[in-house]
């Protein structure tokens, strides 16, 4: 660093324990940019209907010779999410499993926006998917915030 850009996608900052956690992140990646740098976070819209009903999703790939078939389950409970992620690994003649599991906090448009402007970030944009569709509480799949640190000149 100090770095122009910083990506946290991939609703990462969900698996963040707690609001210490989360602003303790959200300050290092305040500290790690250049002035004017910009740093844009994705998360799971948790306020929409969609997201509070549990769900499960199952891919089925080739990879290589091998046959993936990952199962994905999520349960919203309150204000966290409980995710398990199943995988079924068939080479052709023997079948090897994974299994993960943990829980997803599930943090709103206002949770965020808060902790982003205690880190020191300014200029906040929210938009409910990666074209910059606008974010719409209700039907957006995803929160995406765009922010950026100040300049050297508080500007």
């Amino acid at each position: 660093g100090p770095y122009g850009l910083i990506l946290c996608i991939g609703n990462s900052l969900s698996l963040l324990k707690n609001d210490a956690d989360l602003n303790a992140a959200l300050a290092r990646a305040h500290d790690a940019l250049a002035p004017d740098g910009h740093f844009l976070l994705q998360i799971l819209n948790y306020a929409s209907p969609a997201h509070q009903q549990a769900r499960c999703r199952v891919e089925d790939q080739h990879v290589g010779q091998a046959r993936v078939v990952a199962v994905k389950c999520l349960a919203p409970r309150e204000n966290q999410t409980y995710l398990t992620l199943n995988y079924f690994i068939h080479d052709g003649e023997e079948t090897e499993t994974l299994s993960e599991s943990t829980i997803l906090q599930n943090r709103t448009r206002d949770t965020i926006t808060e902790a982003l402007q205690t880190a020191g970030f300014q200029n906040l944009e929210t938009f409910g998917a990666f074209d910059e569709h606008p974010y719409e509480e209700a039907h957006s799949s995803d929160l995406l915030v765009v922010t950026r640190k100040k300049s050297a000149t508080g500007t």
